[in-house]
């Protein structure tokens, strides 16, 4: 089932949709073009030539404050497990082909297998300041206890290992990048399903490059850049865990 409509098929829906959306709602600053949501902004931006001159306008997207995290724990005999989520993208569109170059819709949403992501929450109330957001350990910790399984007394470390762009050619801020490292003996099956969650799982790393290599395994998508950066990022951190790929 189509998981997405358009504002205006949402409007004929529902004519006061925007209205409750509250901060979810998309608006545009009349003066500034730019569109504002609590989701972040858009706006149109004009790159100039070597010269100063004109070049050429883009969609640039600006999210609010967000993390990647690897959640990760060893087996009693060493080998490294990371938790994979899979869940449902539904703006993500099937590959593109000779007459949709921009895709199509994906009518069942694609499902992806992913580490840990979330935004960070307001601390305060909707009137809160832009900047006042929990901390990002404090948010990959709490979206570590809803997506993953993992438990509060189970979690050994957390820290942070950098951040990424997600796409530098139109996002134009960074995800920070977390690691947590877990008891695996005291992970449950527990998901976040409003979320689109359907089950989350703790692989080898040698599984997990085993489908990414394969881009789907069991119907679940795993050709995201920024899941696989953010695992490629990490394990540039922990190069002693590069023997356990083979």
């Amino acid at each position: 089932m189509k998981k997405w409509i358009s504002l205006p098929d949402a409007l004929e829906m529902d004519p006061q949709f925007q209205k409750k959306s509250g901060a979810s709602a998309w608006v545009i600053n009349e003066k500034t073009g730019e569109i504002n949501s609590r989701w972040g902004k858009v706006a149109v931006q004009v790159q100039l030539k070597n010269d100063g001159n004109l070049d050429f306008g883009r969609g640039v997207y600006y999210e609010p404050p967000n993390i990647n995290a690897v959640v990760y724990g060893f087996e009693a005999d060493g080998t490294c497990k990371v938790g994979i989520t899979i869940q449902e993208r539904p703006f993500a569109n099937n590959p593109p082909d000779i007459d949709n170059p921009y895709g199509t819709p994906a009518d069942s949403p694609i499902k992806f297998g992913q580490p840990v992501m979330g935004f960070l929450k307001k601390i305060i109330g909707d009137g809160a300041a832009a900047s006042i957001f929990e901390s990002t350990i404090g948010g990959a910790t709490r979206e570590a206890l809803e997506e993953v399984g993992a438990t509060a007394e189970g979690i050994l470390e957390v820290k942070p290992f950098g951040e990424h762009y997600p796409n530098p050619t139109f996002c134009a801020t960074t995800s920070r990048l977390i690691e947590i490292k877990i008891d695996l003996k005291k992970v449950t099956g527990q998901t976040d399903k409003e979320e689109l969650i359907y089950k989350a799982e703790y692989i080898s790393l040698k599984e997990l490059f085993c489908r990414i290599g394969k881009k789907v395994h069991d119907g679940v998508n795993y050709n995201a850049a920024v899941a696989n950066n953010t695992f490629f990022m990490w394990l540039a951190k922990h190069p002693e865990l590069l023997s356990q790929l083979t």
